[in-house]
């Protein structure tokens, strides 16, 4: 099973576990970022700050796969990884945490449940990635929150484990 995959259901899992509802409102819903974000750092506006970071198509390439996230001005994302295409909401929690919701079609929370079975059997035999113990996680629904530490350092994005590019 590739690494990427089960990151994701690691992620997810971890999603499922209890991510309820942000504390935090998007201090910016729907809004152009700031004109000046470097002003801004220290005011108390640093999600804007990220969220105008943010903006656009970002991509990366994941054991031959091509992986693209796409986040807009209206709070709205989509990605794709292999396979897998989602859509949903998104909103800057701080300035180093993103909050992504999606809902699963019926076929994707099957492969999503398919991928649970299989990430907590292997869980159950011994650590997935050595040295690294992972918790078994619940078991997947459709209606999702994952939160993902976020940093933009000019065309680069780490999201999560994910190193991406921005799109020319």
């Amino acid at each position: 099973m590739r690494v990427w995959h089960l990151t994701f259901v690691a992620g997810l899992g971890l999603a499922l576990a209890g991510c309820g509802p942000a504390s935090t409102p998007n201090r910016n819903p729907g809004g152009s970022p700031p004109a000046d974000t470097k002003a801004q750092v220290g005011l108390g506006d640093e999600p804007a700050v990220l969220r105008g970071k943010m903006l656009g198509k970002w991509t990366a390439i994941d054991n031959g796969k091509p992986v693209s996230y796409e986040f807009a001005k209206d709070d709205t994302y989509k990605t794709e990884a292999d396979k897998l295409k989602l859509s949903g909401k998104w909103k800057t929690l701080d300035d180093k945490t993103v909050e992504l919701t999606y809902t699963l079609t019926d076929e994707q929370l099957a492969v999503a449940k398919e991928l649970w079975k299989m990430t907590n059997d292997l869980i159950d035999k011994g650590p997935v990635i050595p040295g690294i113990q992972i918790e078994k996680q619940p078991e997947p629904k459709m209606e999702n929150a994952i939160k993902l530490r976020a940093a933009v350092n000019g065309d680069e994005l780490s999201l999560g484990p994910q190193q991406l590019k921005r799109a020319k």
